[in-house]
C-alpha cells in the first residue's frame, strides 16, 4: 500500500494592495478629471489645505516623505488607530462591481435619477447592481465611456476591443466584449451602447415584453437583411418576401414606430459634457534643436495638511468622530502623494515617448513613425505595462507637429520578408497610395492589395488588408468601380 507524502513547493505570486489599485485609477485621470477630483476632495476634506507657498514647506516634508509603493505608510502610528487599520474603508473608493448591501437598483432608480443627470452616470450607477466581475464592470464602464451624444458606440467591435486592450494593458476577446455590451444593452435607457440604429432596433425588439413570441420572430425576420430594405419595400411586398400574414405586420409595425430614434431621444442635452475641448496633458517642444517633454497643468497643486486643526478636533471629539479625522487626514495625506507620483510617473513616461519617437514628432511623416507598443516604453523606464497604459490613454500632447493622441504614436510592427520592421501605420499609407494610383476602371481587389504588398516584401492576410482598408474609410473595390 503506498503511504501518502507531503510535497513541499514553492509559489511566487504578485498581491496589489488596495491604495497602488487606487494610484493606478489616479493615473489614468486626465488634466480636466484630475482638476475636477481635486476641487471636489478640497470641498469635501477640512484637513486639506493649499499651500501659500510654490513649494511644500521643509516641516512638512519632514514628517512625509514621497512613498513609491504608494502603500499608505505615512505617519501610520499619528493617522490611525490599530481599530482604523483593520476596518479602513479608502475615501477613493474604486468602482464596486456591486452593491455592498444588495439594494437593488430598480429602489433606488427613482430617487437617484434627476432631470439633469448625465446618461452615462445614469447607466454606471446601475451596473454597479448587477453583480458584475471586476472584469466585467470595466468593459461595461469602457462601453458606456464610448458612446456618442445619441448613446450608440463609436466605433465597430473589433476596433472598441483593441482600444479597451490599449487603455488598460489587457486583453480582451471580442466575445467577452459583445456579452458585456448585451448587459449594457438591457440597463435603461434600453438599447444604450448599441452599434447603429440596426442594432438599436434589433436589440430592442429582443428585449420587449410588450410583444408576443410570435410577433418578435417576424419583426427579427424583417430586419435580417438590415434597415435599407425594410426602408425600401412596400408593407405588402415585406409581408410577402418574409411570408408573414398581414395582421402581424400590423402589429410588427405598430411596435416600431414607437421606437425611439436612439437611445438618448427625450434625456434633454444636458447629459453631454459641459466642455468639450481638448487640454493636453503634455507638452513636446524642440528647444535648441533638442525634443523636450514635460507634462502640462493649469494648476500648480501644492497643498499641505492642517495637523492643528486636526488636533484640535480629535482633542474634542465625540464617539465616532476619530474615525472620521483619520479617514480625512489619510486621503489628505494619500491625494499629496499621488500626485507627486503621478507628475514623476507621466514625466518619466513622456520622455521614453519622446526619446523613441522623435523623428516622428518632428516630421509627422508616417514613414518616421517607429513600431512601438506600451511593452517598448515600460521596458525603458522600468515599469509596468499597466502603470504606462494608464499615463497615455485619453491623454494629449503638444507638439511640433499639432495635437497629438498619445494613443496614436503607438503602432504594432510589420515584420517584413527580409528581417525589416515597419509600422502598421505606414503599411495603411501603402494601401491608402495604392488605391490612389489604381485604374478606377479595374480596382484592386483586397486579393491584388495583398499581392502588390507582397512584391514590397510585405506579407499580409487579405483580412488584414481588409482592415487597412477599412481604417481608411476606402470603399470595397466594387464600389470604387467607374462605369
Amino acid at each position: 500500500m503506498q503511504g501518502n507524502a507531503q510535497i513541499q513547493t514553492a509559489k511566487q505570486s504578485q498581491k496589489v494592495n488596495t491604495q497602488q489599485i487606487q494610484f493606478l485609477n489616479f493615473l489614468f485621470l486626465n488634466q480636466q478629471e484630475l482638476d475636477r477630483h481635486i476641487n471636489q476632495e478640497m470641498l469635501e476634506n477640512p484637513f486639506l489645505e493649499v499651500e501659500k507657498e510654490s513649494t511644500i514647506s521643509e516641516d512638512q516634508g519632514d514628517h512625509r516623505e514621497v512613498d513609491d509603493s504608494l502603500s499608505g505608510e505615512m505617519r501610520m502610528d499619528e493617522v490611525y488607530s490599530r481599530d482604523d487599520l483593520e476596518n479602513d474603508m479608502p475615501n477613493y473608493k474604486l468602482n464596486s462591481p456591486s452593491s455592498a448591501d444588495g439594494t437593488d437598483w430598480k429602489d433606488l432608480q427613482m430617487e437617484r435619477f434627476t432631470e439633469t443627470e448625465d446618461v452615462r452616470d445614469l447607466m454606471v450607477d446601475q451596473l454597479k447592481y448587477l453583480k458584475l466581475s471586476e472584469a466585467e464592470f470595466e468593459i461595461a464602464h469602457f462601453l458606456v465611456n464610448s458612446t456618442n451624444e445619441r448613446g450608440f458606440l463609436e466605433g465597430d467591435l473589433s476596433s472598441l476591443t483593441d482600444n479597451l486592450g490599449f487603455a488598460t494593458g489587457q486583453f480582451y476577446d471580442e466575445a467577452e466584449i459583445e456579452k458585456v455590451k448585451k448587459i449594457v444593452n438591457n440597463c435603461e435607457p434600453l438599447g444604450y451602447a448599441c452599434f447603429n440604429i440596426e442594432d438599436y432596433i434589433r436589440t430592442l425588439i429582443t428585449l420587449s415584453t410588450e410583444i408576443d413570441a410570435e410577433i418578435k420572430e417576424a419583426a427579427l425576420k424583417i430586419f435580417e437583411n438590415g434597415l435599407e430594405e425594410f426602408s425600401q419595400l412596400k408593407a405588402g411586398n415585406l409581408a410577402d418576401s418574409h411570408g408573414i400574414e398581414e395582421d402581424v405586420l400590423d402589429e410588427v409595425l405598430e411596435f416600431i414606430a414607437t421606437i425611439k430614434p436612439y437611445p438618448t431621444k427625450g434625456f434633454g442635452d444636458s447629459w453631454q459634457a459641459e466642455n468639450t475641448n481638448i487640454i493636453p496633458d503634455y507638452q513636446i517642444s524642440l528647444v535648441n534643436d533638442k525634443l523636450k517633454g514635460e507634462i502640462l497643468s493649469s494648476s500648480s497643486y501644492s497643498f499641505k495638511v492642517n495637523e492643528d486643526y486636526a488636533s484640535s478636533m480629535k482633542n474634542t471629539a465625540r464617539n465616532g468622530t476619530n474615525s472620521y479625522i483619520s479617514s480625512k487626514l489619510k486621503s489628505a495625506y494619500w491625494l499629496i502623494d499621488a500626485i507627486q507620483q503621478r507628475e514623476n510617473t507621466m514625466t518619466k513616461v513622456i520622455e521614453a515617448i519622446v526619446y523613441l519617437q522623435g523623428s516622428y514628432l518632428i516630421s509627422g511623416e508616417n514613414k518616421d513613425l517607429r513600431p512601438m507598443i506600451l511593452k517598448d516604453v515600460a521596458e525603458y523606464i522600468d515599469m509596468t505595462i499597466s502603470t504606462v497604459s494608464r499615463v497615455t490613454s485619453n491623454k494629449y500632447a503638444r507638439t511640433p507637429i499639432g495635437l497629438i493622441n498619445l494613443k496614436d504614436l503607438f503602432t504594432e510592427a510589420i515584420e517584413l520578408d527580409n528581417g525589416e520592421r515597419k509600422s502598421n501605420r505606414e503599411v495603411q499609407d501603402m494601401v491608402v497610395k495604392l488605391v490612389e494610383e489604381e485604374d478606377k476602371c479595374k480596382p484592386l481587389s483586397d486579393f491584388d492589395l495583398r499581392n502588390a504588398l507582397k512584391l514590397e516584401g510585405i506579407s499580409l492576410t487579405r483580412r488584414t488588408i481588409t482592415k487597412y482598408r477599412m481604417a481608411a474609410n476606402i470603399p470595397s473595390s466594387k464600389e470604387r468601380k467607374l462605369v
